[in-house]
């Protein structure tokens, strides 16, 4: 059931994906080893992670913690990975100052465990390179991405989108730091390759798209920034709902955009729009 809610997730159906996991979940629970209720439990919380409904994904978060804890000890690496779980809804969140101390300790004991060139490690790295770029510190951001990317280009077949959103997180990291052909180059082999191998509804599309968008606006390239954020939002609509919180990031991108470009009538709407929702998730 849990395979078949992984399924439905990438295929976008996050409703039904979310009934599969919840019923994985209680089953497994009937299980003498507890670990797997804590994996199953964990990825559940990384779908509202990615639905943006962080107060029950840290309820489900916290429950694979405390069960990964007793199942294979506080400093185990499917612990630790529980751990970034829930850094990353501090992160999302805003609470930076929290999330990052926590995936430093995941990522050493990762490291510990399965060796510098492992998966989890290279994922666990990405983590804390999107913590540094949500904090303005795009060469700690830049290092952390290489990292990643050293390892993920090692089995490019296997971490296609893992690359992509890397080298995303490259571009816009570059672009903080000033390094505008670097960045510019990034946008336009990450944007080809994404074209041409991931699904053109995947959220994670949305995110390279958001990321392009801001580097050709900090550009001043206002009128192609536009158009990529606005591709970004359809399919976040499509994905969510026109008033999901899953799409509050990619609309703040849209709204500073439109200052940016002057459009001030347009970004008044596309903030009016942003309290709505935020006012109604608050509910």
């Amino acid at each position: 059931m849990d395979r078949v809610a992984s399924n439905l997730r990438r295929l976008g159906r996050y409703a039904v994906s979310e009934s599969w996991a919840v019923r994985a979940v209680e089953l497994s629970r009937s299980l003498p080893e507890k670990g797997t209720t804590a994996v199953m439990a964990n990825n559940l919380a990384g779908l509202y992670v990615e639905l943006g409904q962080f107060d029950k994904a840290e309820s489900w978060a916290t429950e694979a913690l405390q069960l990964a804890t007793k199942a294979f000890g506080p400093d185990h690496a499917e612990t630790q990975l529980m751990w970034t779980t829930i850094a990353s809804i501090y992160a999302y969140r805003g609470d930076h100052a929290r999330a990052e101390p926590l995936l430093r300790r995941a990522l050493f004991y990762l490291e510990k465990q399965y060796g510098s060139d492992h998966a989890e490690v290279a994922l666990a790295t990405v983590n804390l390179a999107e913590i540094y770029l949500a904090q303005r510190l795009p060469w700690q951001a830049i290092r952390m991405y290489l990292k990643a990317l050293a390892i993920f280009e090692s089995r490019p077949r296997v971490a296609q989108q893992q690359i992509l959103l890397a080298w995303s997180g490259l571009m816009l990291s570059y672009s903080e730091a000033g390094q505008t052909t670097e960045a510019r180059a990034f946008v336009v082999r990450t944007l080809q390759c994404a074209e041409t191998l991931l699904p053109h509804n995947d959220p994670n599309f949305a995110v390279i798209l958001r990321r392009a968008a801001l580097v050709r606006s900090a550009e001043h390239d206002h009128a192609p920034a536009r158009r990529l954020i606005e591709r970004s939002l359809s399919i976040l609509e499509t994905l969510y709902g026109a008033e999901s919180v899953a799409l509050l990031e990619s609309l703040r991108t849209y709204e500073h955009i439109l200052r940016a470009a002057k459009e001030d009538k347009t970004a008044k709407l596309v903030s009016t729009r942003i309290r709505q929702i935020t006012k109604t998730s608050a509910k």
